[in-house]
């Protein structure tokens, strides 16, 4: 099997076994079982006391096995291809031999390791945005200290002045002047105080951002869990037919199987024929 994008060049022995029975099916690889290689003890004479049973006239004929190593040759080639299992997310193929959970199993180490790069690159990104957002709200928290400085020295200087101001009118000293000034002085206050208001709710809004960016970040890190799992990955088979010219032959032969025939009639096999898990 050879598979040039799949990493894929190896050789595979493999034992085809097919059981007469009455008749010879039309298509015999089509109806053989695999059997383990090399699992077969055989030997080329029958045990003492063992005769032969009649064979069917096209088992007798030399050119009919010419047929059926041909016919094995298409038959391997047309319907044992190599199962493997591409993976989409990792760009990788499985090795000969795994089945699709096998695969995914095999990639675990994989996608832990490409889902901790993924974090590693999501946080640094993040960490980017935040810092820029810290130094913003750190600007936002400095107008707010100075706008607050500013207002409570103003709201305190107007207090003076308007105590000034009813101190005059009490004493029945002309206020007029004095009233203006009082009056320019709560104005301040009055802006300076909506500047505060400003200026808290700038640094809210950069609070509730921060609070937004960093709930972000934690919800693409849950997606990267769920995105980055032996069971999410997306596997697609691959089927790879064995190459028709490398395809050898090594034994093509017909095998006697000792049955033993009791008084009643009933036969039964001697040799349980081993199985492929």
């Amino acid at each position: 099997y050879v598979r040039t994008s799949a990493d894929l060049d190896d050789w595979f022995d493999k034992s085809l076994l097919y059981r007469v029975q009455r008749q010879l099916a039309d298509d015999v690889w089509r109806q053989s079982r695999d059997v383990p290689p090399s699992s077969l003890d055989l030997s080329t004479d029958p045990e003492e006391g063992y005769r032969f049973a009649d064979l069917p006239a096209e088992m007798l004929n030399d050119k009919q096995y010419k047929k059926w190593d041909k016919d094995l040759r298409d038959y391997l080639y047309r319907h044992r291809p190599m199962t493997l299992y591409r993976c989409k997310e990792l760009k990788a193929t499985s090795r000969p031999g795994q089945d699709e959970l096998d695969a995914r199993m095999a990639w675990s180490q994989k996608v832990r390791e490409l889902r901790d790069e993924e974090k590693e690159e999501l946080q640094a990104k993040y960490a980017k945005k935040l810092k820029a957002l810290e130094s913003k709200m750190r600007t936002a928290q400095q107008r707010l200290e100075r706008e607050k400085a500013q207002y409570d020295q103003q709201k305190w200087s107007s207090m003076l002045s308007f105590g000034q101001t009813v101190l005059g009118a009490f004493l029945g000293n002309k206020v007029s002047s004095r009233s203006a000034t009082t009056g320019r002085s709560i104005g301040r206050a009055a802006q300076q105080r909506t500047d505060v208001v400003h200026a808290r709710e700038s640094l809210e809004d950069l609070e509730q951002e921060k609070s937004d960016l960093e709930q972000e970040c934690e919800r693409e890190i849950r997606e990267l869990q769920d995105k980055f799992s032996i069971e999410s990955l997306t596997l697609e088979p691959l089927q790879v037919p064995c190459r028709k010219g490398d395809l050898k032959i090594d034994l093509l032969t017909l095998i006697w199987i000792p049955w033993e025939i009791d008084s009643n009639g009933i036969a039964t096999p001697l040799v349980e024929l081993p199985a492929t898990d």
